[in-house]
């Protein structure tokens, strides 16, 4: 358990870290060239046309995906894998 403590202290304090150290977006990004910070954000606005053309959240959209038979299968998928981690969690220390 101590050992699941310390990852989880070290997580937590890398993941506030690169919170304040990541740049907000790519054109303050100081790592880039400006040929590709332009190119980024050339791509970005390109993406943005899509999301704008984009439908409006409906509840029959998602009832929709409830009836299709592929996302069942892969509910099923993730239900029967995850039934596994209580294990692989207890055999961490062992594999250390």
């Amino acid at each position: 358990m101590l050992m699941c403590l310390r990852e989880g202290i070290v997580t937590v304090i890398i993941g506030t870290a690169t919170f304040f150290i990541l740049p907000r977006d790519p054109a303050t990004a100081k790592f880039l060239s400006e040929a590709e910070r332009q190119s980024v954000l050339l791509a970005l606005e390109r993406d943005r046309v899509f999301q704008e053309e984009q439908e409006h959240f409906s509840w029959t959209t998602c009832l929709d995906a409830l009836r299709a038979p592929h996302m069942w299968l892969i509910f099923i998928q993730f239900f029967c894998s995850g039934g596994e981690l209580p294990r692989q969690i207890r055999s961490i220390p062992a594999d250390v």
